[in-house]
């Protein structure tokens, strides 16, 4: 008896292992996330931000320390650190207008003595372009149509893109 409640505890235990929650976004761009991974997402019906460590995966569901959840309850993921590698300009315009903007006011302003009107109005207004590029990116990505958030075995699915 103790040799059958052992070799089933085995068998779950291997199996929660193998699971990972799958975000498949195209043909060639998916990640995978493991047990004890952070992940930040939106719930259908639901505008506010979660963010859960996995703590496990049962059949279909995603276990977290609280709560668990069914991967089709969830509408949008956040961008994180392995899927931002996607999008190799889009949440860089901030950053990049910012600098400029403030870089060629003091640049000015060092080389010249003074700040002129033309200086004010070129470095503002990529100051300004930064500011509508914070506003207008989204860090949410929509899953819906070819984009699925799936809990699979990692032995059965291959060849990840990462």
């Amino acid at each position: 008896m103790k040799y059958l409640i052992t070799s089933a505890f085995l068998i779950l235990v291997s199996e929660s292992l193998g699971q990972k929650l799958l975000f498949h976004k195209n043909k060639y761009k998916e990640v995978f996330y493991e047990v004890g991974e952070t992940i930040t997402f939106q719930l259908k019906g639901d505008n506010s931000k979660h963010s859960a460590k996995i703590q496990g995966f049962e059949k279909n569901l995603i276990v977290f320390s609280d709560f668990k959840l069914n991967s089709e309850e969830i509408s949008h993921i956040y961008v994180d650190k392995k899927t931002r590698s996607w999008f190799v300009f889009r949440y860089k315009y901030k950053s990049v207008f910012l600098m400029i903007g403030l870089g060629y006011i003091v640049l000015d302003v060092l080389n010249t003595g003074s700040l002129s009107k033309e200086t004010a109005v070129f470095g503002g207004a990529f100051i300004m372009a930064a500011i509508f590029a914070k506003l207008l990116i989204s860090e949410k990505i929509k899953i819906r149509g070819k984009r699925k958030l799936v809990i699979t075995n990692y032995a059965t699915h291959s060849g990840s893109c990462l």
